[in-house]
């Protein structure tokens, strides 16, 4: 499937990712999808996949800095400092 992104079809990882595969996707596929869609504009994807990964991991750094740079964008520089902060602490450990 990273093929696929690689060359701009990514319309076989939009047939996977329909919400009821979300369970059964890697953490780090689902990771590498959210990047792909807020690379591609799809900020409101990339947002519910982060979301599906904090759901799993709490402390999950692609997640957490996806997330802070959704934040970001949207202005809401309150959230995306929290966000960071979650991240910092994990790596700080």
């Amino acid at each position: 499937m990273e093929a696929s992104l690689a060359v701009g079809n990514d319309e076989p990882l939009q047939d996977f990712v329909l919400d009821t595969k979300l369970e059964s996707a890697s953490s780090d596929l689902l990771a590498s999808i959210a990047e792909h869609d807020f690379q591609a504009g799809d900020y409101l994807h990339a947002q519910s996949l982060y979301q599906e990964l904090l759901s799993r991991d709490s402390e999950n750094y692609e997640a957490l800095l996806g997330l802070s740079h959704l934040q970001m964008l949207k202005r809401n520089y309150l959230d995306a400092i929290i966000h960071l902060s979650k991240m910092t602490r994990k790596l700080s450990l």
